[in-house]
C-alpha cells in the first residue's frame, strides 16, 4: 500500500506541475479541478487505478477533475492519444486515397486539406491511417 500512496502521490504531483508549468496547458487553460490530493487518491482508487497506468483526459478542452479523468494502461492510453491527434478524420482520408489514385499530386490534396505533403503521402502509401479502409 505504500508503493501505490507514492505512485498517487507522484501522479498528483505530474498533474499539478503540468497544469501550472507546461506551456500548451497553460495557454488552454487547462486546471486541476480535484480540490485536495485526498480527492484525487479516492478518485484514483474508485477508477482501479494499478501501478503503472497512465492518467488521461478524455476530453481535452476540460481540466483535470473526477469527471474528465480516467486512468489506462500503457497500450490503451498510446492507441488513444494517438487517435486523439489525428489531423484527418476518415472521410478525409478516404478523399485523399481516391485522389491519388485518380493521378491528383500529394503536393495538391496536401494544399486542399492545409496538412502537410508528407503527411498525405503516408495516408495515401497507407504507412498511416492503416485501420481506415477503401470503400
Amino acid at each position: 500500500m505504500i508503493i501505490l500512496d507514492k505512485e498517487y502521490r507522484r501522479k498528483y504531483s505530474q498533474i499539478c506541475w503540468r497544469v501550472n508549468n507546461h506551456p500548451s496547458y497553460k495557454r488552454k487553460g487547462i486546471t486541476n479541478d480535484f480540490e485536495s490530493y485526498e480527492q484525487f487518491k479516492e478518485h484514483a482508487i474508485d477508477k482501479g487505478y494499478r501501478l503503472g497506468d497512465h492518467a488521461h483526459r478524455p476530453n481535452k478542452d476540460k481540466p483535470y477533475s473526477c469527471d474528465n479523468l480516467d486512468f489506462l494502461d500503457e497500450t490503451t492510453h498510446r492507441r488513444l492519444s494517438g487517435l486523439e491527434k489525428r489531423k484527418l478524420n476518415p472521410e478525409q482520408v478516404k478523399v485523399a486515397r481516391d485522389a491519388y489514385k485518380s493521378g491528383v499530386s500529394t503536393r495538391k490534396i496536401a494544399k486542399q486539406m492545409n496538412v502537410s505533403q508528407t503527411l498525405i503521402w503516408r495516408v495515401v502509401t497507407y504507412q498511416t491511417y492503416r485501420d481506415i479502409e477503401d470503400v
